[in-house]
């Protein structure tokens, strides 16, 4: 219950689809007990669960809850919290984070740039909490490889024209301004294109799709149409909508595997509609059922890693679950697997 309670009861969800596709398919599944959080003294209610049995505890999904456990001189059985503490180490050795962090996918797409030969970025992100966060997370992965990053002034998601601050990113008026000097010099007028920024060859773009389907064209529009564009799985909605997505073609984004068509499983699905968001957290709820399982074995072994719906899960520092997701594209408006590039190496 509580403000999270759409997103709490979208995990559960998926906890239990989990679950019962386990019975289904013969695998005897273990007592699965559900608790109210909302209002509730976080450590106190891991004390209740611990007497009535648990061999582990999954959540809460708040941060500040989160911290309350993390600062816990003891915990008895393990637990795996549904979100990630950054401000906070993690001191327990039974006590695991998984989330759907923005910075997991930041991280990634900037390897995959770098093993695409891309080294000078230009940054296009929203004014909000995410967009920064995600910028941040992506600069300090791009600055160890040596990388070039160029932002933009952040835009405001309620905003209709991004013409006029893409121009500026872009640079164009420099070029109107030597074709204005060059006529004055001559005395006449003088055919020109207008020829953008030359100090970039990628765009990093933080958008969902609604904001998404407005900048890829305005760059294009604004002879920026050849610069490859990378985003995160914001930017697609979770279901085909190839009469509008169309404006999203040639775009490569870190996408959950239960949103690409060619991986998609079809055996587990909500009951009901869901909002992307929420779907994505129906996702993240059978892979933190999934996990059960599996924690030790990730955390003994770091190389190791599992397919999930929300992408390879493998164990981090600090116990800390990372995801690794498949790269997909827009073509036709239609999602694909994007094609595999062979680099050199990591840097």
């Amino acid at each position: 219950s509580g403000e999270l309670a759409s997103a709490g009861e979208a995990l559960r969800d998926g906890i239990l689809a989990a679950y019962y596709d386990g019975m289904a398919k013969g695998v005897e599944p273990p007592a699965v007990r559900i608790y109210d959080s909302s209002g509730s003294d976080p450590s106190a209610l891991y004390d209740r669960a611990v007497q009535d049995g648990a061999d582990l505890v999954i959540g809460p999904l708040a941060k500040e809850q989160l911290q309350v456990l993390m600062t816990r001189p003891i915990l008895e059985v393990p637990l795996l919290g549904l979100n990630y503490v950054d401000d906070i180490p993690n001191t327990h050795p039974n006590l695991y984070q998984f989330g759907l962090a923005v910075g997991d996918e930041t991280r990634q797409l900037a390897d995959r740039a770098w093993i695409h030969g891309r080294r000078s970025a230009l940054v296009i992100r929203p004014d909000t909490a995410w967009g920064s966060n995600a910028l941040e997370t992506f600069k300090q992965r791009w600055d160890q490889k040596g990388g070039l990053l160029l932002t933009t002034t952040p835009y405001r998601t309620d905003q209709l024209d991004y013409a006029t601050f893409l121009r500026s990113s872009l640079l164009l008026s420099d070029s109107q301004e030597r074709a204005a000097r060059l006529q004055r010099t001559l005395g006449k007028n003088v055919s020109y294109l207008p020829r953008r920024r030359q100090d970039v060859d990628m765009v990093f773009l933080l958008a969902y799709p609604e904001q998404g389907r407005q900048l890829k064209p305005t760059l294009d529009f604004l002879f920026a149409g050849d610069l490859p564009v990378y985003a995160t799985s914001h930017i697609y909605g979770g279901s085909a909508n190839p009469s509008q997505d169309q404006d999203l073609d040639d775009i490569q984004f870190t996408a959950m595997p239960w949103t690409i068509p060619a991986l998609a499983e079809s055996d587990i699905a909500p009951h009901k509609p869901l909002a992307t968001a929420y779907r994505n957290l129906f996702a993240m709820g059978v892979d933190a059922y999934r996990l059960h399982q599996w924690l030790a074995l990730l955390k003994a072994l770091p190389e190791t890693s599992i397919q999930g719906r929300t992408g390879s899960l493998a164990m981090g520092p600090e116990n800390r679950v990372t995801r690794t997701q498949p790269l997909a594209a827009f073509q036709a408006g239609r999602v694909i697997v994007a094609p595999t590039v062979v680099g050199t190496a990591y840097q």
